[in-house]
């Protein structure tokens, strides 16, 4: 239904395929990026402290790399390695997920509820993972959707430019590099839906992370 490119390969058929590689790289990024951000920014955010100082410094120190030049340096070294892919994006976005769980943390340590814990004998253990990570499922559901849009769009991007795991299998980007090379000769239809796929997934994980946030500030 979407024609065919000029291998005749079905269009609708790899745009099915490229969305299992981009979803399937982003999320397994965002996955392991959200278990590591989330364990070091808890730890950072109630221990605080030299735990506070460490965690906060390797922030630091990760921020400081241009995310799409980072990629491409990786990239250029993994090859198409999607494992490489995936650990190489979860190291970039991590940060988001300490820095907010950290910054939650460290009002909540303070509130009554936490002190009163405290008192009756609670360990710290349990305070931490079972009276306030659960009070977080809403920031860190905003944070993961908001990363899912960038790793898709950070594995399209390589996989435009020619390098990553995109070369070997089915990918939007790539699509749409095939696409811009016969644009010229007025093959329209294999340039717009992959792009449209790309706008459309980016989108509703904007619109995702909007409907969690207004959740939660309904149920507040």
């Amino acid at each position: 239904p979407l024609g065919n490119d000029e291998a005749g390969r079905d269009q609708f058929a790899r745009l099915i395929h490229g969305a299992g590689t981009a979803l399937g790289l982003g999320g397994s990024a965002v996955l392991l990026a959200a278990l590591l951000g989330t364990l070091l920014g808890a730890l950072a955010g109630y221990r605080r402290g030299w735990v506070d100082a460490i965690v906060m410094r390797l922030v630091e120190v990760f921020l400081c790399f241009p995310i799409l030049l980072f990629l491409l340096f990786a990239s250029s070294l993994l090859g198409e390695s999607s494992v490489g892919l995936v650990l190489v994006m979860a190291s970039l976005f991590w940060t988001s997920f300490a820095r907010i769980v950290r910054g939650e943390l460290l009002s909540l340590r303070e509130r009554d509820f936490v002190l009163v814990a405290r008192a009756l004998g609670v360990p710290e253990r349990r305070i931490l993972w079972r009276h306030l990570m659960p009070l977080l499922k809403s920031q860190i559901g905003v944070t993961a959707a908001f990363c899912m849009a960038s790793a898709i769009v950070a594995e399209s991007t390589l996989a435009f430019l020619g390098i990553g795991p995109g070369q070997s299998v089915s990918s939007w980007g790539n699509m749409l590099r095939q696409g811009s090379d016969v644009a010229y000769l007025g093959l329209w239809h294999m340039w717009l839906f992959p792009t449209a796929a790309i706008v459309a997934v980016v989108m509703c994980c904007h619109v995702l992370a909007d409907q969690i946030r207004s959740r939660a500030a309904e149920q507040a």
